[in-house]
Order: structure tokens, then C-alpha cells, then sequence
């Protein structure tokens, strides 16, 4: 193997694991067994009192999708997949700020609709 394949299956693989520690993330959120840890905001959302559970499913999809996308640009030295790449992960981002500002109360767990605004931990 080439030294490009061996970067590209290396990007392939941090990605995955990003995506797949997001939407475990995502559905413990959701369950409420990690309340005080990064579930409540994902490190990514810069702004905001809000939880959003669609949140964390946005970035693991486009975090598959981008690293999968980037690995393979890796791989065959193709510069538009790259910055596709960089594009899908922007994107993902930016869409889960909005959905997490956006989401509705109903959509959002019992235990983290009566905290107050702001708060980053939910009722102990």
C-alpha cells in the first residue's frame, strides 16, 4: 500500500469513530444517563442554551460522510474531493447549530425541559 491509501484509511478510521462516539452520545443524551458531560452541548455548538439530540446526529452523519469523502481524496490525490469534504463538514455544523436553536421543547427529554435557560447540567 501506498503512503496516500495509508493516510486516507487513517482519516477514514479517526472519522468513523468521531461518528460513531456522536451517535452513541446522541442517544445516551437522549435517555438522560449522561446529563452532566458533554451530552447537554456538543463541543461544537459555540452558542446557546439549547440541547438539541438532532444535533449530535447531524455531526455523525457528516462526519462519516466527510472523512469518508476526504480519505478517498486522500487516496487518489483528487483536490474537489477534498474540499468536499471540508464543504460536508462545514455544512453538518452549521445545520446542527440551527437545528439545535430550533428544536422543539417536545422533541427535547422531560429532565432537560424544566432546567433553567442556560444551564448546561441537567436536575440531579
Amino acid at each position: 500500500m501506498s503512503d496516500n491509501q495509508m493516510i486516507a484509511i487513517a482519516i477514514t478510521g479517526i472519522f468513523c469513530l468521531a461518528a460513531l462516539w456522536s451517535g452513541v452520545m446522541s442517544a445516551r443524551a437522549y435517555r438522560g444517563s449522561w446529563r452532566g458531560w458533554m451530552a447537554i452541548h456538543p463541543p461544537l455548538t459555540l452558542w446557546g442554551p439549547h440541547w438539541g439530540l438532532l444535533t449530535l446526529a447531524v455531526y455523525s452523519v457528516t462526519s462519516l460522510i466527510g472523512g469518508i469523502l476526504l480519505g478517498l481524496a486522500q487516496a487518489g490525490g483528487s483536490s474537489w474531493m477534498q474540499v468536499a469534504s471540508i464543504a460536508v463538514l462545514i455544512t453538518g455544523i452549521v445545520v446542527g447549530m440551527i437545528v439545535s436553536h430550533v428544536l422543539p421543547d417536545r422533541w427535547r427529554p422531560e429532565w432537560y425541559r424544566h432546567q433553567a435557560v442556560g444551564s448546561s447540567v441537567g436536575r440531579r
